[in-house]
């Protein structure tokens, strides 16, 4: 057991004043308002974030027998600690700041923005901006919004605006709804759903459905028909069930794939409902056991394609009709970290981690490859890296957008890949995150996608949510 000791040793360090916020991150900007902004040029005032839904549990790094946090001096002071009865450690720990920030958005790693210090003496740098602006970068904003403990997002678009949901170690349930310009439109906070923890996400008639998957433990799956702004007008129970994923079909309702919530060797065994207009099922048909995390679903037109990973077969890629027949399963062996997307015309774009490296294809409905191209290979210090996948313009001449998360998870990188399956696009770097970006995710966007990410952190002044817009 680890225990703080009282009666520690503690130095102030410096007494701030107005002249450091001057100094300091007070020349930097941020835009007043819903959606946060690019940091850079105005004078505009800071706007808080709102409080978080669940429990805090970080505190003050020198409020140890006497609170401290909050006396306008940065403190250093000395922590001492045992474990499970072994010799007292002890180590000197300084507060990053006390009443005013000591730091720039820059000297923290960020590009620019607004640092604030936080109310446990740490730098708020939910405003400092990530973006490094390359050229197919349309917006990027930082939505008041609370991102505490963030563990999954899903995005979503019914062509004229982008949804977000997320949901949080607390089990807190959240829906905000983006213009264009990524202003904040809608923000629904704080519907707790008990162990709540995936969410999945597709326009519907009338607005939006929105699944929200629970732990083993519990095992249900929530659908929730949401209006444009969110607000919940049903709610229909799956019971025995988990990690649901939604296949988007414009203009109608989605299908629905899950797993049954009891597990066999790791593994769960997968069904799939084709919804109607209520979110009931039209159909209901079992595909096959996989391992959960790594289920992927996609509009084929007119059917649909599963990809899974299934621990005697290797992953596989199954074809689904539209009356929910299987048609023939193609092996891939040992790919892993399947995305799949609609790319119109009876077409999928497909993202995954084959071997070492993360590749694209373009594969028909059958699931047969059509084009393969290698987009990075794998970083080595990381066994899990972040990846997504968008289809911009599919009626069109589609465009896949790929994202991935290298150099430690800092960096969010980005990879064009045309209808050819040639690359459009060379990889560059969106968005550098100094904190390492715990989730990442995108869809596509009319003519262009957005993407989402969050920095998972126990203090709320790091737990930082980004939306970007890229430009085909």
């Amino acid at each position: 057991m680890i225990g703080k000791l009282r009666g520690v040793r503690v130095v102030a360090v410096v007494a701030l004043s107005a002249a450091l916020t001057a100094n300091g991150c007070g020349s930097d900007t941020v835009v007043a308002g819903g959606a946060g902004g690019e940091g850079g040029g105005g004078t505009s005032p800071w706007v808080p974030f709102p409080a978080p839904c669940g429990e805090v549990t970080s505190e003050p790094v020198c409020d140890t027998d006497e609170v401290r946090c909050g006396n306008g001096m940065v403190d250093t002071c000395e922590l001492c600690w045992s474990t499970d009865g072994q010799p007292v450690t002890c180590q000197d720990f300084t507060e990053a700041c006390d009443g005013a920030p000591s730091a720039s958005c820059a000297e923290l790693g960020y590009t620019g923005g607004q640092v604030v210090c936080s109310e446990l003496c740490s730098h708020d740098v939910r405003d400092c901006n990530s973006c490094l602006s390359p050229p197919n970068q349309v917006a990027c904003a930082r939505p008041r919004v609370d991102a505490h403990e963030v563990i999954d997002i899903a995005l979503a678009s019914d062509g004229n605006s982008v949804a977000a949901a997320w949901v949080s170690f607390n089990h807190d349930v959240y829906f905000a709804r983006f213009s264009p310009e990524l202003e904040l439109l809608d923000y629904r906070p704080c519907s707790y759903v008990e162990q709540a923890f995936q969410v999945s996400l597709a326009p519907h008639p009338g607005g939006w459905l929105l699944a929200v998957g629970t732990g083993v433990g519990v095992g249900e799956v929530y659908l929730q028909r949401l209006d444009d702004g969110g607000t919940v007008l049903s709610t229909r129970t799956i019971e025995n069930a988990m990690a649901p994923s939604l296949a988007a079909r414009s203009g109608t309702s989605p299908l629905l794939v899950y797993a049954d919530s009891t597990m066999s060797a790791g593994q769960n065994q997968l069904s799939a409902e084709l919804l109607d207009d209520a979110a009931a099922a039209q159909w209901h048909t079992d595909i096959d056991t996989a391992f959960m995390e790594s289920v992927a679903v996609a509009f084929a037109d007119p059917g649909f394609l599963v990809g899974y990973r299934n621990g005697d077969l290797g992953s596989q890629l199954l074809p689904l009709s539209v009356d929910g027949s299987l048609g023939a399963p193609r092996d891939l062996g040992d790919i892993v970290f399947i995305h799949l997307e609609d790319g119109a015309n009876n077409r999928v774009a497909a993202f995954w981690r084959d071997g070492n490296a993360f590749a694209f294809s373009w594969l028909d409905g059958e699931g047969q490859t059509l084009s393969e191209v290698e987009i990075a290979p794998q970083d080595q210090a990381k066994a899990n890296q972040q990846l997504s996948l968008a289809v911009v313009d599919p009626a069109g001449s589609p465009t896949a957008i790929v994202a991935l998360l290298e150099h430690g998870n800092e960096q969010v990188s980005v990879t064009h890949v045309d209808a050819a399956g040639a690359i459009a696009t060379a990889k560059y770097a969106l968005a550098y995150e100094p904190l390492e970006v715990f989730w990442m995710t995108s869809t596509g966007w009319g003519e262009g996608a957005a993407l989402a990410w969050a920095v998972h952190a126990n203090d709320p002044a790091a737990a930082r949510f980004v939306v970007g817009r890229l430009s085909p």
